[in-house]
């Protein structure tokens, strides 16, 4: 089974102040899936270790999935905003 690793860094904001992703989680069997559950609607990024976006879109309320099959193994980092304010960064590994 594929493992998650993950480290939030928020911009600016203390972490008690910030909504948003409440559970991020990675599988692989058939798919690999990015599983995020967040309790607002948020906008996200996806970009690998060299800065270059590779997928975006919004996030719902509630449980959503991402498919990260098409990436190759390494380190990325997913975005997420409200409005273009409360970043925050999630780095996770594909293996």
């Amino acid at each position: 089974m594929t493992q998650l690793q993950t480290k939030k860094a928020y911009v600016g904001i203390p972490e008690e102040d910030v909504s948003g992703i409440t559970e991020i989680s990675y599988i692989a069997q058939d798919k690999e899936l990015l599983i995020i559950n967040t309790n607002e609607v948020l906008e996200y990024q996806i970009f690998n270790s060299q800065g270059q976006l590779l997928k975006s879109g919004t996030l719902e309320k509630g449980v959503e999935t991402l498919s990260v099959s098409e990436f190759t193994p390494g380190a990325y980092i997913i975005q997420t905003h409200e409005n273009n304010q409360n970043q925050c960064y999630e780095k996770f590994v594909v293996y």
